[in-house]
């Protein structure tokens, strides 16, 4: 439920897919969403933020976590993370001692992945059920560690919702939402024009989005036609 997030001021999601319908020329000024489009378009808008998690850095959905640390434990599963910044084991007196980072190939090289100490190094398992730290060595007593992470995109469940997003992404989020919502509703079939426009519009906003929140160091290639 996409209402812990980031704050879009009043517009909610109804809002947004509404605004997407008008930009479609499905809905006209003072119209809303039957049951049907309402659904239709809260599927795809859900489906679309999915899906720009995947597409690089998002600053926004930075976050900080603490989690305890079992002895023994060679495994920590984190909530609601999609991806690890960096980790830090509190030792005594809380100092915080950061961990490296090794790739999941390299963890699976260890000869002794059970061999316990105070750990030193973590990789990150990505799986369908969430996100799972490994750490070498083991930590031979229980501890804490404190993490920072790239947190999931929050689900919109209902158009009453505000939307999980910063304010400045309102413009890209409903104009690709609109492209998306072409074909589904034969606008590129019965007007391939104005869609062709309508999508080449939105792929340059969500450039511009993602250019604005990466990096300086961060490479973005050329985007590709996402919406047929």
């Amino acid at each position: 439920m996409a209402t812990s997030g980031v704050s879009t001021g009043t517009l909610t999601a109804s809002d947004v897919i509404k605004a997407a319908m008008q930009e479609l020329g499905v809905l006209s000024a003072g119209e809303n969403p039957d049951g049907d489009e309402m659904e239709l378009g809260l599927r795809a808008l859900n489906f679309m933020l999915k899906s720009w998690a995947a597409r690089g850095v998002t600053s926004w959905r930075n976050a900080d976590g603490e989690v305890p640390v079992v002895a023994g434990d060679d495994t920590v599963p984190l909530t609601g993370a999609i991806d690890v910044l960096d980790v830090r084991f509190v030792q005594p007196g809380g100092y915080e001692r950061q961990l490296q980072r090794w790739e999941l190939g390299q963890y699976r090289q260890l000869p002794s992945k059970a061999t316990r100490g105070s750990p030193v190094a973590y990789a990150v398992n990505k799986a369908p059920t969430g996100v799972t730290l490994l750490l070498w060595p083991v930590s031979a007593t229980t501890s804490t560690l404190r993490y920072s992470y790239t947190r999931v995109i929050e689900d919109v469940t209902d158009g009453a919702e505000t939307l999980d997003i910063p304010q400045e992404w309102l413009e890209a989020v409903y104009v690709a939402l609109a492209a998306r919502l072409a074909q589904a509703f034969g606008v590129t079939r019965i007007d391939p024009a104005t869609a062709q426009i309508l999508i080449q519009r939105a792929v340059t906003l969500e450039n511009d989005m993602f250019a604005a929140d990466q990096p300086a160091s961060f490479y973005m290639g050329a985007a590709g036609n996402r919406y047929f």
